[in-house]
């Protein structure tokens, strides 16, 4: 079984390094029964990288450690519709590289992204978490399918409030962004 990471990379620099570190041990952790951590800053340290623009960093990783560590230029997906799909007894609680399942809960929707409902409620996108705006204050479903580290960031300075959310509450929200690593 193979997991990964995805890091931003602007202008030579990491970012986010620390909850990326936190999720991958933390997977090794539960899944190998690994406590053994994997420095990402040191493994980072060790190879060549971009040091201008704005570049995805994959981090492919198994019970025997880092597998390897590519870098692409970043080009930001263009959404122009999303929809709410079932999601049925999806488990993504951790950053697996097989994503065949959330794949195919998008082969209907190739124009943008999927909403995934889960157990009656909102969870992500297909490869996002969610935020959604009421005109007062940001909130973020309670129960995603994986926590990702930006949604983490954002919910531990407080921007982001953690929720229930039912697909029929979306009509009281004036706006809905996209956060992932990028």
């Amino acid at each position: 079984m193979f997991l990964f990471e995805t890091i931003r990379i602007l202008d030579g620099e990491f970012f986010n390094l620390d909850q990326h570190q936190l999720r991958m041990n933390r997977s090794r952790q539960i899944l190998f029964n690994d406590n053994k951590e994997i420095s990402l800053q040191s493994s980072l340290d060790n190879i060549e990288y971009p040091q201008i623009g704005l570049f995805k960093c994959k981090i492919i990783y198994n019970e025997n450690g880092i597998n390897s560590i590519t870098f692409e230029k970043y080009i930001k997906r263009n959404i122009k519709k999303l929809m709410l799909v079932s999601g049925g007894s999806i488990d993504y609680s951790h950053k697996y590289l097989d994503r065949s399942a959330i794949d195919l809960l998008c082969k209907d929707n190739q124009e943008g992204d999927v909403i995934i409902i889960k157990d009656g409620l909102i969870t992500d996108s297909s490869f996002s978490n969610l935020a959604f705006y009421d005109g007062k204050k940001w909130v973020t479903p309670r129960k995603p399918l994986l926590k990702g580290t930006q949604a983490n960031r954002l919910i531990s300075l407080g921007i982001l409030k953690e929720i229930d959310i039912q697909p029929s509450d979306l009509e009281s929200y004036r706006s809905i962004k996209l956060i992932n690593a990028m």
